[in-house]
């Protein structure tokens, strides 16, 4: 077989038509790994060329496409990991995520840089890719199955050397916040993929392999390579003692900072944010230390419950994200129910940040006396009530009683099937709940829920709060949607190459940049990543403008700008409408984006080589 041009790369993308189980391999496009590298640019590309305007996220219509990168596999510490991208059925709109672990390498390894699954299988089955050969499998007897007891199933029918990722009963019964769950406990979560999944009738794609991957420079790689490492081994992440802590220190740190969600957003400090923190959790419930395949920073926690109610609860975490939403958001602030509530939503197959966000909604309705005990099942769902978290938990995964029904589509549809002014306690942008990080306190937060491509996301344009808060800045607005502009490209090439954004001070932009072209063999700098990133924000801004999304739909929850905040370091603070348009006009304004409607012009679109997109958007 002829070599793909570029090192990195396989040269090859597996199609999957469930619907007919028709499979063939065909080309990896050379011009689209240039334009884009790999991973979250190139799977957008593929998405906005392939999906048709308003397709039905449930129809046979809609992709999944799993996507590795050019480091993928590369044996870089970070690289282990592959982005999943579709349409959500949780907003309707585009959506991305990213997850570590040995299922991004092993597909690589398995003779494919990507899979696109179509279709709609008539019944339940399962992928296999065996070192190239990809077959459809019976699933009737995984389906129904909760996502450890099928990855068991499955490693006894194949062989324990695979890698599997799979939906649980939450993605099978449709449940718009589902998660695919990997064989290492890894979620690819935001925006419902597990559901996707689940409409197809998948329930699981295993693979295994002995590709390996060249590298087109092997002495500049192998200098870059020593590099990274010497500068993991001088601060080992994004602050010196990260591999004790991983991020399980964010409660109490972003307390400390006032700018820890609590209680539904309605307060920003949680007294019971060091029991549910580093050191506390490490002292009682961290059992090992534990890293993706070749990454010696070692940041997830296995944490174990020993005793008590919850006994025996065991999950990878939780992390940050997860202590947040079914810890503080909550309302909660004992661990071992958290513990028990993540290990559940990755056997069910949830993502955690959705469904806590969503039963804190739920939580503040109740108090309100907005939702009566027929609609929550008898649960007393009250702040604090972690019996009632948890339980409501599997609630939502099986869509069971009045209140799962209500949840299941996540807070902005269960607030629009309860009115009453529900709407306001609904903490979300375009349908995607909001992560941990209350702009109330970090200004520029408020530009990444509001304007991000997947909705109220932290991920996808970065962290602002990390820069902000230490230099001091939080409460200005000045400046600020030129920062998440710069926070913005520099997360995508994280997602495209794809390296973990927990070591993107160790690996800075031009250093990143480097080891992308020894990898690939391309000649690139730092100023043309950089173009390659906005073109990549473009063309996830045009799938959701396609959708029918614009300027207005660039908002923030009500709360956030409605509300002061009642006590700690941000007390009274709020977001005026002046400074939140001021950072929206200076991202537009960054972006070269139409200042009006904040789309993409054809100008914009022409100098990134978009000219497709363009005619697409008929602009």
């Amino acid at each position: 077989m002829e070599l793909f041009k570029y090192g990195g790369y396989v040269g090859k993308v597996l199609r999957v038509e469930l619907t007919t189980s028709n499979i063939k391999t065909e080309p990896l496009k050379e011009e689209y790994v240039k334009k884009f590298i790999g991973g979250r640019g190139l799977a957008a590309k593929m998405l906005f060329d392939e999906l048709s305007a308003k397709t039905n996220p449930f129809s046979p219509q809609n992709k999944l496409i799993f996507i590795t990168g050019p480091l993928t596999g590369s044996g870089v510490p970070g690289t282990s990991r592959f982005v999943l991208t579709t349409k959500s059925p949780e907003t309707n709109i585009y959506t991305y995520t990213v997850a570590g672990g040995g299922f991004g390498p092993a597909l690589k390894r398995s003779g494919y840089d990507a899979v696109i699954i179509e279709g709609e299988s008539s019944e339940p089955v399962w992928l296999f890719i065996d070192n190239g050969k990809a077959t459809l499998k019976d699933a009737s007897r995984l389906w129904g199955t909760p996502v450890f007891e099928a990855t068991r199933l499955i490693k006894e029918n194949v062989g324990y050397d695979v890698s599997i990722a799979t939906i649980g009963p939450a993605g099978e019964r449709l449940v718009k916040i589902a998660a695919v769950i990997t064989d290492d406990r890894r979620a690819a979560a935001r925006g419902g993929p597990g559901a996707v999944m689940g409409s197809k009738k998948l329930k699981a794609i295993a693979v295994r392999g002995k590709q390996t991957l060249r590298i087109a420079n092997r002495e500049v790689f192998s200098n870059t390579f020593k590099q990274i490492h010497e500068n993991i081994r001088v601060q080992p992440g994004p602050w010196k003692e990260f591999p004790e802590t991983g991020t399980q220190s964010g409660p109490r740190k972003n307390d400390a900072w006032g700018i820890l969600p609590t209680k539904n957003w309605q307060e920003a400090v949680f007294e019971g944010a060091t029991r549910i923190s580093h050191p506390s959790l490490r002292e009682k419930f961290v059992i090992k230390d534990k890293g993706c395949p070749g990454c010696p920073v070692k940041c997830t926690k296995v944490t174990l419950v020993k005793d008590g109610t919850y006994a025996g609860a065991l999950t990878d975490g939780p992390e940050y994200e997860t202590l947040y939403a079914l810890g503080s958001a909550c309302g909660v602030d004992v661990p071992e129910a958290i513990i028990t509530a993540d290990m559940l939503c990755d056997n069910f197959g949830l993502d955690t940040i959705s469904t806590g966000v969503t039963i804190a909604w739920a939580m503040e309705c109740f108090e309100r006396e907005i939702l009566s005990l027929e609609d929550t099942d008898g649960l007393e769902l009250r702040f604090g009530n972690h019996k009632a978290m948890v339980k409501a938990v599997k609630k939502i995964a099986y869509k069971e009683g009045n209140l799962g029904q209500l949840l299941a589509g996540g807070s902005r549809e269960a607030s629009q099937k309860i009115g009453k002014g529900t709407e306001r306690y609904a903490m979300q942008v375009k349908g995607l709940e909001l992560g941990g990080y209350d702009p109330r306190g970090s200004r520029g937060m408020a530009i990444v829920f509001a304007c991000g491509p997947r909705g109220g996301c932290h991920h996808a344009y970065g962290v602002s709060a990390f820069i902000e808060i230490p230099q001091g800045n939080a409460l200005q607005s000045k400046g600020k949607g030129q920062l998440v502009y710069e926070t913005a490209r520099l997360r995508i090439l994280l997602d495209s190459s794809p390296i973990c954004a927990f070591l993107a001070s160790r690996v800075p932009l031009p250093l990143l940049t480097t080891l992308i072209s020894s990898v690939t063999g391309m000649d690139l700098t730092v100023e043309k990543v950089k173009k390659i990133a906005s073109r990549t924000m473009n063309v996830e801004r045009a799938f959701n403008a396609r959708e029918g999304l614009n300027e207005k739909d660039d908002v923030l929850p009500e709360r956030l700008m409605t509300e002061p905040l009642p006590s700690g370091p941000n007390k009274n603070q709020i977001i005026t409408q002046e400074e939140f348009q001021l950072m929206k006009r200076e991202f537009y304004e960054a972006a070269k984006w139409d200042l009006t409607t904040g789309l993409p012009t054809r100008s914009t679109l022409e100098a990134l080589g978009l000219k497709e997109v363009a005619d697409q958007l008929a602009l």
